[in-house]
């Protein structure tokens, strides 16, 4: 399950091998839990309701063969329950570069309370890309 390997991989010091993936931090201050609604991307901002948003691929070996931040844009999210949630994104990078699309994931409750091991020296464990 998505949500084991994730856990593993942050506690472990491991990554996937081959993978693209946009990661997102949703804000919304005094509200919890998160209410459907638009965040704008707003690095580095305090309070209210916003968003972090980064694009990052990892080559086979599971180096990080890119990765950006997000300068602007929105995350939308149109369902979340015990379950899952749902959304679009639109993000605009510093290069210019833009991208947009939707995402369906699992709540992963595990990686908020998941550490990594700080005597590890980094990536360790290769794994392959998840399912």
């Amino acid at each position: 399950n998505v949500c084991e390997r994730s856990v593993q991989a942050e506690q472990g010091n491991q990554d996937f091998a081959n993978v693209s993936a946009v990661q997102f931090t949703l804000f919304d201050e005094g509200s919890l839990p998160l209410n459907p609604g638009v965040f704008s991307v707003q690095n580095g901002a305090s309070g209210g309701r916003f968003a972090n948003a980064a694009f990052q691929t990892n080559d086979g070996a599971c180096k990080v063969a890119s990765k950006a931040q997000a300068v602007s844009g929105t995350v939308s999210l149109h369902h979340m329950d015990d379950l899952g949630l749902s959304g679009t994104f639109s993000l605009v990078f510093a290069s210019g570069d833009e991208l947009a699309g939707e995402f369906s994931s699992p709540l992963c409750n595990e990686l908020l309370t998941a550490e990594a091991d700080p005597s590890a020296p980094g990536t360790e464990i290769c794994l392959p890309k998840p399912d």
